[in-house]
């Protein structure tokens, strides 16, 4: 929170904007995720920061990271007062050390200013647009039914339901335009209640920030919040659980009909 804090009184107008960020994770049935980062970038770098971007991380673990549309960028997880990060750095920022060893050569002169030239060009953030997608795995988003009751200290929701959250605080030093998080769940399960969600809707807003969809053959959530100033946050509450298969039940039923149909046939007892 103090991080937080320090980034809201730094004001979201020296630091730029970013266009789009949309969040999507893709959960697995043992509780851990695929997250994609969809990103669109034009942040100008604040006055006497390195050329980059750092990105919130809401999650404890995280696995290798997988650039997208990002030739030359690096990205890795930092900490920085107990908040993880996501940082994205040009990787082309170290070239210019290796210039300065060909100072003896006729082509310094010119060396300069063709590299002054061509820096924009790879780097998004910069050239004031750009796209990157930053794929990572995150386990456990949530606990299976197995995992609580072995556990043996959280006691296990009623009818089969699971408890499922996510939230996303924007500390990432930029105003982020457009936001959006969609959580598809394992294929077989569905959505049982949403419990809670930020941000609540205004009096003057049209609807619900959210709606339930299909991502594939998965059941998935869509959060649809309105522009994340710095220290906003998005998150959801939900319960989910395996969709039952009533197999047993339609048959059950079917027997039931026959027996009815039987007993109560035209010219019967």
């Amino acid at each position: 929170m103090v991080v937080v804090l320090a980034l809201v009184l730094t004001g979201p107008a020296a630091r730029g904007e970013i266009p789009a960020l949309h969040e999507v994770i893709e959960l697995a049935p043992d509780g851990s995720a695929r997250v994609a980062y969809h990103l669109q970038v034009a942040v100008p770098p604040a006055a006497g920061a390195p050329t980059g971007l750092r990105l919130p991380l809401p999650f404890a673990q995280t696995g290798p990271f997988l650039l997208e549309g990002a030739t030359g960028w690096t990205a890795s997880r930092t900490e920085d007062g107990g908040v993880a990060f996501l940082d994205l750095a040009p990787a082309a920022t170290q070239t210019p050390a290796t210039t300065p060893t060909d100072a003896a050569a006729p082509a310094p002169a010119t060396a300069p200013t063709d590299a002054a030239a061509q820096a924009p060009a790879t780097n998004p953030i910069d050239a004031g647009a750009g796209s990157i997608t930053v794929r990572f795995d995150a386990p456990h988003l949530f606990k299976t039914r197995e995992e609580i009751a072995a556990g043996g200290k959280e006691k296990p929701l009623p009818f089969g339901d699971i408890s499922l959250a996510h939230t996303f605080v924007n500390t990432s030093g930029h105003a982020i335009a457009s936001f959006s998080l969609v959580i598809a769940l394992p294929e077989g399960f569905i959505f049982q209640a949403l419990d809670e969600y930020s941000p609540k809707p205004g009096k003057s807003d049209p609807g619900f920030p959210y709606r339930f969809a299909r991502l594939g053959e998965r059941h998935s959530l869509e959060l649809l919040p309105p522009p994340l100033r710095i220290g906003d946050r998005a998150s959801v509450k939900a319960r989910i659980r395996e969709a039952s298969r009533p197999w047993l039940l339609l048959v059950a039923l079917a027997a039931l009909a026959l027996a009815w149909l039987l007993r109560f046939r035209p010219g019967g007892p």
